[in-house]
């Protein structure tokens, strides 16, 4: 199990850094590398929204570099305030590669409805982000992995829609 913790940077683009250091705002600040270049008035700073995004989803794609390639593995995660906490075996290749301290993205997405137009250039997609970049850390402490499996549990423990007999 590997934990993400943030500094003070985020957007709908989280930015963490190796050192953590809780911060309780209501916002979090962007940094140059969590600021959207691309139609920036979509992207949102506001904790309460990305902590939705985040709790809505349940797996998350972990990106990272790899004997010199890119990899990405999807995985599931749990939340506990500003702390991502990354599922996986210690004998993965995800799990040894970031608890070497190698830089780290990881994404959840959450696609709301597809737009469909007349013309297939014109299709799109409604969908809400959280891109989280930085260093991991990994758990150690006994009870931590205890805390971090439980949230795992309650974020995937999702009920699913049955309809109406």
């Amino acid at each position: 199990m590997i934990l993400l913790k943030p500094d003070e940077g985020t957007v709908t683009i989280f930015e963490f850094t190796g050192e953590y250091e809780m911060k309780r705002t209501t916002r979090f600040v962007p940094t140059e590398r969590t600021t959207l270049k691309r139609l920036p008035g979509r992207a949102t700073y506001e904790r309460d929204t990305i902590y939705q995004i985040l709790d809505e989803g349940f797996v998350c794609h972990v990106g990272f570099i790899a004997n010199g390639q890119p990899i990405v593995i999807p995985t599931a995660y749990g939340r506990a305030e500003d702390i991502l906490y990354i599922h996986g075996s210690v004998a993965s290749r995800m799990l040894r590669a970031l608890a070497d301290g190698i830089q780290v993205c990881v994404t959840v997405t959450l696609v709301d409805g597809l737009v469909l137009a007349r013309s297939a250039f014109h299709h799109s997609m409604n969908y809400r982000s959280v891109v989280a970049l930085g260093k991991a850390t990994l758990v150690d402490d006994a009870a931590e992995k205890i805390a971090g499996c439980q949230e795992f549990s309650s974020s995937t423990s999702f009920t699913p829609y049955l309809p109406p007999c």
